[in-house]
């Protein structure tokens, strides 16, 4: 039966706001560079100025920090992906263009939050505890339910004959995974703006050529319809700030983030 840590979570949320995140900012400092089994502990109170047996009060153990880390990570980037890509400004209906626009949400808070991207890569890559390794598989899970999602935005009236939604959104989704995995490794504190714009560039290239190959071209006749599996409306994916989560995060965690 998976632990539950939202005791101990809660008595970490009613202290200070500055001392919370320099807290987390010092984890994050370890297990942003290590895997779980090598990140140690010692050296995170030693960074807080925190005794162990405090870090333990808060988080229970070290994988109640680490789930406690990766539910508000992935809760900030839901709630930023919602504002940085447009809020309650009108939204683009085509696909291609909803994946470019998220694409470029998702470089801009790699570049933000660049120890939390490491740290979220390391944790979905890297050796777990079995709960913890279920934990961060359900995360997983969501990111994927919202790809699936988006495909309510493909046409199947301008598939080519033969290609299904279902088939379209996994090449999509594939693509825009290893899109991913590529750019994460070219992004450092220091890339100037030209740098981040070429990859952001280099991106809608890629879903441009997806676009032809998926898409059929005006001259070609409609594809009959085909059977597809019908993703889940958006609000059964949408990601709520965890229950013990009441502030914002501030950019401390930012102060330190070279190798």
């Amino acid at each position: 039966m998976p632990k539950d840590f939202r005791s101990n979570y809660e008595q970490f949320q009613r202290i200070d706001a500055a001392r919370r995140e320099h807290i987390l900012s010092a984890a994050l400092q370890e297990i942003a560079r290590h895997d779980y089994p090598q990140v140690s502990t010692n050296t995170i109170v030693k960074r807080a100025g925190i005794s162990k047996g405090l870090l333990f009060h808060y988080f229970g153990s070290k994988e109640g920090l680490f789930r406690y880390l990766l539910d508000d990570i992935f809760a900030t980037y839901t709630n930023m992906v919602l504002e940085l890509s447009g809020g309650d400004s009108p939204q683009p209906k085509d696909i291609f263009e909803i994946l470019r626009l998220a694409l470029s949400t998702q470089l801009e808070l790699t570049r933000r939050y660049l120890l939390e991207t490491r740290f979220y890569v390391r944790a979905i890559k890297g050796e777990l505890p079995a709960e913890l390794r279920e934990h961060v598989d359900s995360l997983v899970e969501q990111s994927w339910n919202t790809m699936a999602a988006l495909t309510e935005a493909l046409d199947e009236n301008l598939l080519k004959e033969g290609v299904s939604r279902q088939q379209a959104a996994r090449i999509l989704g594939w693509i825009s995974e290893g899109l991913s995995n590529e750019i994460l490794a070219e992004i450092t504190p220091d890339l100037s703006e030209d740098d981040f714009q070429r990859l952001v560039d280099q991106s809608v290239e890629y879903f441009e050529l997806m676009r032809c190959l998926l898409y059929r071209a005006d001259d070609e006749p409609a594809a009959p319809p085909t059977a597809s599996a019908a993703a889940p409306p958006p609000s059964e994916t949408a990601s709520t700030a965890p229950p013990w989560r009441t502030d914002d995060p501030t950019s401390e965690r930012m102060k330190d983030v070279s190798d």
